[in-house]
């Protein structure tokens, strides 16, 4: 993978604001839904080479890009490196040719392309939240950039309609028992998502997470209760993590 650019900030940020960070008013955007639309992606493959206008998001990604290539990124919070990595994978595989002109565009003499390599395989995004929750997050962008789970196939409708069986399922998710279903990798997917809310979630995976948390929220308060300090014991991503979820349920109800 020979430099890394474009999309290194592709969904990063917006211009730079006087801070530490890119201005952070686009963490919520939807990269999944980004890289999952090929029209889309071109729309933008073209904004960045000047061969088409540019949305608004576009043009302000578009005018930090020769910075973020040179710092590999260096002022997007952690959220934000995960969204180029989700994008910059679907431009490497669904449009290489765009992806070969950004390249020979932005960096003709390769002069990033170890660092940018570097960036993308995860070696810099091993980080820690502040206070007592640490997350190791590792995102191996070049292979893969949303869940995949045996969880997937739980029949979640059947389990929900029976509160013996939701309880069940319940306690694997806090570990107070073991299943199968829900093993040490589904416990890390569950932990990254909230932590990231959900912006690496497959749009039937947010459905069934929304579909198992109101069904337990009420019906096991205290359990539910033990689930948000597990995963959130600081108490700030569950909350918005319970929305993108439910706006993305009213958006597609019909």
């Amino acid at each position: 993978m020979k430099f890394i650019i474009v999309l290194a900030t592709v969904l990063a940020a917006a211009v730079a604001i006087p801070a530490d960070t890119y201005n952070p008013k686009y963490d919520n955007f939807n990269a999944v839904e980004l890289s999952e639309n090929t029209r889309l992606l071109k729309s933008y493959g073209k904004c960045f080479l000047g061969e088409g206008p540019c949305t608004a998001e576009g043009a302000d990604f578009k005018k930090i890009i020769p910075e973020a290539l040179k710092t590999k990124c260096g002022k997007c919070t952690p959220k934000q490196k995960e969204l180029v990595r989700i994008v910059i994978q679907a431009f490497q595989t669904k449009l290489p040719d765009v992806w070969k002109q950004l390249m020979e565009r932005e960096d003709p003499k390769g002069e990033y392309t170890q660092s940018f390599n570097d960036f993308l395989s995860g070696k810099v995004y091993i980080f820690k939240m502040k206070f007592t929750f640490t997350l190791a997050l590792v995102l191996l962008a070049a292979e893969v950039y949303s869940y995949e789970t045996q969880a997937d196939n739980i029949d979640l409708d059947a389990i929900m309609a029976n509160d013996d069986h939701s309880r069940a399922l319940l306690h694997c998710i806090i570990e107070k028992t073991t299943c199968m279903e829900i093993t040490k990798h589904e416990i890390d997917i569950i932990q990254d998502a909230i932590t990231s809310e959900c912006v690496r979630c497959k749009s039937h995976q947010k459905a069934r997470l929304h579909q198992f948390l109101t069904g337990v929220k009420d019906r096991f308060p205290e359990d539910y209760k033990i689930l948000r300090q597990k995963y959130d014991p600081e108490n700030k991503h569950m909350d918005r993590f319970e929305k993108v979820l439910r706006e993305y349920v009213q958006k597609n109800k019909n």
